[in-house]
C-alpha cells in the first residue's frame, strides 16, 4: 500500500494543472533588430539607410525617413576609430606628416542626411 501511495502522489504531481506565468517580451536595444534564424539565406538590411557610394551630395529618389520624392542630400565627414588608427600608423611610419588622415577624406566616414527632414540617410565608411 506504501507504494502505491507513493506512486499516486507522484502521479498527482505530474497530472496537476499547469500555473500560468507572465513572461515579458524579450528587451532589444533601440537602435538595434532582434533576428530569428530561419532555414534559407539571410539577408539583413536596414531600412532605413540607403546604400551610397559617393562621399559627394547626391539625390535619392525617395527618403525613407520623410518619404520626400526626389531629395537631395547634406554632407557630412567625421573623423572616427580608423581615422586615429591610421594616424597612430603614421607617428610610427613618418611623425611629421601623421596629421594627413585627418584631412584627407576617404580616411574620414562620411554621412548622408536628407535636406528635408534631417535624418541620416546614409554612410560611407573609411576606405570604402
Amino acid at each position: 500500500a506504501m507504494v502505491e501511495t507513493y506512486g499516486s502522489r507522484n502521479h498527482q504531481m505530474h497530472m496537476e494543472t499547469p500555473v500560468p506565468v507572465e513572461c515579458a517580451p524579450p528587451t532589444v536595444p533601440s537602435g538595434s533588430t532582434m533576428y530569428y534564424p530561419t532555414n534559407g539565406p539571410v539577408a539583413v538590411a536596414n531600412p532605413k539607410y540607403v546604400y551610397l557610394d559617393s562621399r559627394k551630395p547626391v539625390t535619392l529618389t525617395y527618403c525613407p525617413n520623410c518619404a520626400q520624392q526626389q531629395v537631395a542630400t547634406r554632407t557630412r565627414t567625421k573623423v572616427t576609430g580608423t581615422t586615429w588608427v591610421c594616424v597612430a600608423a603614421g607617428v610610427f611610419i613618418f611623425w611629421p606628416l601623421c596629421w594627413l588622415p585627418f584631412v584627407i577624406k576617404p580616411m574620414k566616414q562620411t554621412n548622408h542626411y536628407c535636406s528635408n527632414c534631417g535624418a541620416k540617410v546614409g554612410r560611407v565608411k573609411p576606405f570604402q
